[in-house]
């Protein structure tokens, strides 16, 4: 049950780390 928040977490995470890169600079 509590798997989704977990997710959402994991979700948000990602999203920020995404930012953070693009931000530092395209590593693709």
């Amino acid at each position: 049950m509590g798997n989704g928040r977990l997710c959402l977490q994991f979700l948000k995470k990602l999203r920020f780390s995404i930012l953070f890169f693009s931000c530092t600079g395209p590593v693709w």
